[in-house]
């Protein structure tokens, strides 16, 4: 596993580790390069560095020094039709040979993908070189210590356990971008092994450049999601600056109107070989801490059912071609099945006819009501919107809304397109399914009729499963808490 990875798709993102492609890879197979003669300056001409000379230094600089510090920022810079947008995420490192670490970051969670109001709540893992402690983010105060190892291995940090809530496949809080807001340069300060995986020779060059003032050599590696940048300064091979490849990410968020998307850890203050500071290497304790003789995973608040489950649906009304607009007070008394799609969704003409085949299952059943609902907004025509649905082969009654459509989509809360918003006859909502596979919903959709048919509450059971796992985790962290024996020695 390497630090300096980028993300492929916004789910490897949280549960994708959101790929980053490896530059310290790239370092260390860089040393093992043997020049050829086309690598030789011409007589009389001055050898340019290579990317081997470059690397080779940097690596041995890192490698030689006994300590390290700075405090940067991981920069996420997205652009679209309404200007660009940027968020930093702080990251902070202070290291100190044989085994005193002091990480500090905040997960890298833009709001493009996890939506407005989530604030990341910083991760401080700290080596103090006798214990190490972990205050991970996303676990309610539970903080975690155990004998720090005799000397620091970014082997051994990723296989402790204190360590795992701040790895891609351990963080329990929604999507992220795997490993990045750890500090990139930890793998060329802590790892030994000769990592090998990228083919360095790819690497070019660039045109040196300033940051701050100090003239840094830039290194490009072309990856299968873009291009990876390393700022490395001329004079003393201390990275500065780690452009990731973004292309990938772009290319799926693009349906939201993403132009560009940037992501760069900005190493300010960095340094090789500075004076310890003490006070960074003390653990500090927190009122909120909950110290634990075990880390207990939260349940994921991204399977948390929505707040809108078992309440009335928003009120909203809807049409159907040159018909009067109705109310969805209008669909109480009923189970209402209710396609939601746009005309710009690349799936929802392919769930249109699977949506249109499970109508025609209940075609008899007066408990039981389908419409299919554009949610266009009215510059689109009703001939493109019925239009769509000719060239589908679905004929669900078809309806638009008339009501705000930014309104009703936040009522609803985040949904992706196409989903299908089943209400009870109560007009209560006891779904939103969005599937991935469109075919799915003839196998799903009627699953559930049936249990609403049958009098089951679905929302109800949904929220009431979850809060047995909320109640289930916290009595494990209150065992956790109640076993933990606080170390005699400290």
């Amino acid at each position: 596993m390497s630090m300096f990875r980028a993300p492929r798709t916004a789910i490897h993102l949280l549960i994708l580790p959101v790929t980053l492609t490896c530059a310290l890879l790239a370092l260390c197979a860089a040393s093992t390069h043997q020049k050829s003669a086309a690598d030789e300056p011409a007589a009389g001409e001055k050898a340019a560095e290579s990317v081997k000379d470059i690397l080779d230094r940097t690596i041995k600089a890192y490698q030689d020094a006994k300590s390290y510090r700075d405090s940067g920022k991981m920069v996420f810079v997205v652009r679209d039709a309404d200007g660009e947008k940027r968020e930093e995420f702080p990251l902070r490192l202070d290291f100190e040979r044989p085994n005193r670490l002091r990480i500090e970051f905040t997960p890298v969670r833009p709001a493009i993908l996890e939506g407005p109001g989530r604030t990341p709540k910083p991760v401080l893992l700290l080596l103090d070189g006798k214990q190490l402690h972990a205050r991970p983010t996303g676990f309610d105060g539970q903080v975690f210590t155990v004998p720090a190892p005799e000397q620091i291995s970014a082997n051994a940090l990723y296989n402790e356990p204190a360590f795992v809530p701040v790895l891609p496949d351990g963080l329990p809080d929604g999507p992220v971008l795997g490993m990045i807001g750890v500090n990139p340069v930890l793998e060329l300060l802590a790892s030994d092994e000769a990592l090998q995986e990228v083919d360095w020779d790819s690497g070019k060059v660039l045109a040196p450049h300033p940051i701050q003032g100090r003239q840094c050599n830039r290194i490009e590696f072309p990856e299968e999601t873009g291009v990876l940048v390393l700022w490395i300064d001329k004079e003393t091979s201390v990275v500065r600056r780690v452009q990731y490849p973004m292309e990938g990410l772009k290319n799926e968020l693009q349906a939201k109107g993403v132009t560009a998307l940037e992501l760069t850890a900005e190493l300010d203050g960095a340094v090789l070989n500075p004076k310890a500071d003490e006070k960074r290497f003390a653990w500090v304790a927190n009122a909120e801490d909950r110290p634990v003789d075990k880390l207990t995973f939260p349940p994921n608040p991204a399977e948390a059912p929505s707040k809108v489950l078992g309440k009335p649906v928003a009120d909203f009304e809807f049409k159907e071609a040159a018909a009067d607009k109705r109310k969805s007070k209008t669909l109480e008394g009923k189970i209402t099945v209710i396609d939601l799609w746009v005309t710009d969704c690349t799936t929802c003409p392919e769930q249109l006819p699977h949506f249109d085949a499970v109508r025609k299952q209940y075609a008899n059943n007066d408990k039981v009501q389908f419409l299919a609902l554009s949610l266009d907004p009215n510059e689109i025509s009703t001939e493109d919107v019925d239009g769509l649905l000719k060239d589908a082969q679905a004929q669900p009654p078809s309806f638009r809304l008339t009501s705000d459509v930014a309104a009703f989509r936040k009522a609803l809360g985040p949904t992706e397109m196409p989903a299908v918003l089943l209400l009870d006859s109560q007009g209560r909502v006891q779904a939103i399914d969005f599937e991935e596979d469109p075919a799915k919903v003839e196998e799903n959709l009627p699953v559930k009729i049936e249990a609403l048919l049958a009098g089951e509450d679905l929302a109800g059971a949904l929220h009431k499963a979850w809060q047995e796992r909320r109640q289930q985790y916290e009595q494990e962290v209150k065992e956790a808490v109640e076993n933990y024996k606080p170390d005699p020695a400290k």
